[in-house]
């Protein structure tokens, strides 16, 4: 709901909830759907409420209550991607979505760095330490190489 799923905005709910792996569509009881929203909800507990639970479960009815229910549309995951439009997830759309944020990381240093007039291997060094890629003994053990010791090699 506003662009937040309603687990992370009610974590705690979440984990007392007996219906972890539902959709909405499992927690509506269906005669109770008008057309200003569902007046019911089937939600079930792991053990009974703290007040400020139930108050937490009062916020999220409230939440709830006036979304409009279409009975007749199938309840489903959807993937939004990179578009306003719903669509289906194909290896195409995650890509074209990795790729957009990747190039909202370049930076004008990223920039600067490839215009500068200096050796190439210098660049490439200066590019890497920028990207935490250099191999460093800490970003070997990270990548799964067998280090006896972590310090520096010459203290």
């Amino acid at each position: 709901m506003d662009g937040q799923v309603l687990k992370d905005k009610f974590p705690r709910l979440f984990t007392i909830s007996q219906c972890l792996e539902s959709v909405v569509g499992d927690l509506v009881l269906r005669g109770n759907i008008t057309s200003k929203g569902c007046s019911r909800w089937c939600l079930g507990w792991r053990r009974e409420r703290f007040v400020w639970e139930k108050l937490e479960e009062e916020q999220l009815l409230a939440m709830i209550f006036n979304v409009r229910w279409c009975s007749s549309d199938q309840d489903r995951l959807v993937w939004v991607g990179d578009s306003d439009s719903i669509q289906e997830y194909t290896v195409k759309s995650g890509y074209n979505v990795l790729n957009k944020e990747d190039q909202m990381q370049v930076s004008e240093i990223f920039q600067l760095l490839w215009t500068l007039k200096i050796v190439p291997s210098a660049t490439v060094c200066a590019w890497r330490l920028l990207l935490d890629r250099l191999p460093t003994r800490l970003n070997l053990v990270k990548r799964g190489m067998q280090l006896t010791d972590l310090s520096c090699p010459l203290c």
